[in-house]
C-alpha cells in the first residue's frame, strides 16, 4: 500500500514538472514565433525601403536562428506531450498542443528554408 502511494506521489511530481515545462515551451515558442514573423516582415519591408545588404543579411540570420530554436522547442514540446500521454490519460487539450507544435514546426521550416536560400543568393 505504501509502495503504491510513493509511486503515485512520484507520478504527480513528474506531472507537475512536465506541466511547468509545457508552459515554458509554449511561451517561448509563442514569443519566438512573433519575433520570427516580425523579422520576416522587416525583411520584406527592407526590400522596398532599400536597406543595406549587410542589414538584410543580419535580418535573415536572425530569422534563421529564431526559426531553428522554434523547431527545437517544438520537437521538445512534442516529446514532453508524448511522455505525458504515457503517464496520464489522453485529452483534447493535448491534441491542440500537438497541432500547435506541428504548425510551429511547419512555419519554422518555411522560414529556415527561405532564409537559407536567400542568404545563399546574397553570397
Amino acid at each position: 500500500m505504501k509502495r503504491q502511494k510513493d509511486e503515485l506521489q512520484k507520478n504527480n511530481y513528474l506531472v507537475k514538472i512536465l506541466k511547468t515545462l509545457t508552459k515554458l515551451v509554449n511561451n517561448f515558442i509563442s514569443i519566438l514565433l512573433i519575433i520570427s514573423i516580425f523579422t520576416f516582415l522587416l525583411y520584406l519591408i527592407g526590400n522596398y525601403q532599400i536597406f543595406l545588404d549587410t542589414t538584410q543579411i543580419f535580418i535573415l540570420k536572425t530569422l534563421l536562428v529564431s526559426s531553428q530554436v522554434i523547431f527545437i522547442l517544438s520537437v521538445l514540446g512534442i516529446i514532453i506531450l508524448l511522455i505525458k500521454l504515457f503517464i496520464r490519460n489522453f485529452s483534447t487539450k493535448k491534441i491542440f498542443n500537438i497541432i500547435y507544435y506541428l504548425l510551429s514546426i511547419i512555419i519554422s521550416c518555411i522560414f529556415i528554408i527561405y532564409s537559407t536560400i536567400i542568404n545563399q543568393l546574397y553570397l
